[in-house]
């Protein structure tokens, strides 16, 4: 029990760490009341996933450990961005793109024991380009 309770927490913070990575934040701090020691591994991903990921789950008070004193061992599989045009205006330029996030992970504990098989975190987000603005929106 206690581990299903520390592997929904430990979704939940995967998903809100994507979510900041776009922007979006939560109001205050997450803590998670179960504190099972956790391996972090990132086969394919950006370095700033790994700092983002392991500062989420830090403040989230959960122990990171090298390999061998985990618990449990959660898997960052691939991490994939995407744009694809979702508008454009009478002169044929682009007026609104849909960004895509996918984080591809899976959870496994001491003995090699699948918690959680490989799943994904899938996160769109639209946002309205003006060729005009074209600095302001890149930063966007």
């Amino acid at each position: 029990m206690r581990t299903l309770r520390f592997l929904s927490s430990l979704v939940i913070a995967i998903l809100v760490t994507t979510l900041n990575g776009c922007g979006w934040h939560l109001r205050g701090s997450q803590t998670m009341d179960v504190t099972l020691p956790l391996y972090l591994q990132i086969q394919s991903g950006s370095a700033e996933l790994r700092r983002d990921l392991t500062n989420a789950l830090e403040s989230a008070n959960i122990k990171l450990v090298d390999q061998s004193r985990a618990d449990l061992r959660l898997t960052i599989h691939d991490e994939n961005r995407g744009r694809r045009v979702l508008a454009v205006n009478s002169s044929g330029q682009v007026s609104e793109y849909e960004l895509q996030y996918e984080l591809v992970f899976s959870v496994s504990n001491k003995a090699g024991e699948i918690l959680i098989p490989k799943d994904s975190i899938l996160q769109q987000r639209d946002y309205q380009f003006d060729n005009a603005d074209v600095l302001s929106k890149s930063e966007e």
